[in-house]
């Protein structure tokens, strides 16, 4: 029989991440491609406790059905943490989610619609590149060199390309490349965002898991969005998808919304 499947569902190909981890399974294989965390970090003993504690103090609202962007209290533990990151914000504007990739789905069903332009570095985060390309993404990458993306070649895809609905940028240890956007690019960035009136979807997975110097921008906080004014009265949105470390090898996944889209993005989370 076949089936008729909606034209959200990518029509053969192959799941790389899929391909990719099947490898990493292998016992004879060190895999450095999957971001598999090793599993003997995994502070498991640590989590029975929180879990029993949870179970014993607050087991009706643990399993009662809650808000769709997240138990409130803990988005009000994010909100401080991104504080100390020179990031203003609150528990209303944050969504928790599964991880980055929920994040991105989230944020391409609010914005693109079929045959939209969007911008990507040049390369990208592949995963990133299976949702966009779900919901029909006319995706044009920009380049990079050993700095991270080419602020002379965003403006050209500006130029070209005003119809373009944002830019998505992983500017901290980039995915593949590991690169980190500096200051001055990252200040320039900003400018052309709000000269061009584009919104920045900014990636922030690798903020945190630094082994080694100084975080960028230097004595700065690492988020992009921390460059931006945050009183409401931007010039420009940033959309900052982070996971933020509280614990060993715990993450919580979470978009950073400004209020004028959250609502939006609160309705659309809960489907």
């Amino acid at each position: 029989m076949e089936y008729n499947y909606s034209k959200a569902v990518p029509q053969g190909g192959v799941d790389t991440v899929g391909e990719i981890l099947k490898v990493a399974a292998s016992p004879n294989v060190i895999s450095f491609a999957g971001g598999l965390p090793a599993p003997e970090l995994f502070p498991t003993s640590e989590l029975q406790q929180a879990t029993d504690q949870v179970y014993r103090t607050s087991a009706e609202s643990a399993l009662q059905y809650s808000n769709s962007n997240g138990f409130r209290r803990l988005r009000e533990i994010l909100a401080q943490r991104m504080a100390r990151r020179g990031v203003s914000c609150d528990a209303d504007n944050i969504a928790i989610t599964t991880g980055s990739q929920q994040s991105i789905d989230l944020i391409s069903k609010m914005f693109i619609n079929r045959g939209d332009t969007i911008l990507v570095e040049k390369p990208t985060y592949m995963s990133a590149l299976d949702v966009f390309n779900t919901y029909g993404a006319n995706i044009v990458g920009v380049e990079m060199d050993d700095d991270g993306l080419r602020m002379d070649a965003l403006e050209q895809a500006l130029k070209d390309h005003p119809e373009a609905k944002f830019l998505y940028t992983v500017p901290t240890f980039q995915n593949p490349t590991g690169r980190t956007l500096p200051v001055d690019r990252r200040q320039r960035m900003v400018e052309l965002a709000r000269q061009y009136d584009i919104v920045i979807i900014e990636d922030d997975p690798y903020g945190q898991l630094r082994f080694a110097g100084n975080p960028v921008p230097a004595g700065t906080p690492a988020p992009l969005i921390a460059l931006v004014g945050t009183n409401g009265n931007w010039g420009v949105f940033v959309l900052s998808i982070v996971l933020i470390a509280i614990d060993v090898m715990i993450y919580v996944p979470f978009v950073r919304i400004a209020e004028e889209i959250m609502v939006k993005a609160g309705v659309d989370h809960e489907k």
